[in-house]
């Protein structure tokens, strides 16, 4: 994904993608509670990571889910990472232009 990213955006793929793993509602899945919590074990938090860096264009560590062990923190530091990228992209890009 090479676009903006948004927090309510980050948030809803995540709520979906943990749900599905879980085969649970996404209604309830809430996004303050820690990964652990939710019974994910290792193959299942390596599967979510994979997702989340095929969503966003960004490789990630599996160990993101345990520095970052919400979905709420999750999803912020998703949306500063890949806009981050994406503003870096594009002032890379720009100063390739020549006049």
């Amino acid at each position: 994904m090479s676009d903006h990213v948004t927090l309510p955006g980050a948030k809803a793929f995540l709520v979906e993608k943990l749900a599905a793993l879980l085969e649970a509602s996404p209604n309830d899945i809430d996004p303050d509670v820690d990964f652990d919590r939710f019974g994910l074990d290792s193959a299942k938090a390596v599967e979510l990571t994979a997702d989340i860096s095929d969503w966003c264009g960004i490789e990630l560590d599996p160990t993101v889910l345990y520095d970052y062990p919400t979905l709420t923190a999750l999803s912020n530091h998703l949306v500063e990472l890949v806009n981050s990228d994406v503003v870096a992209s594009v002032e890379a890009n720009s100063s390739k232009v020549s006049v």
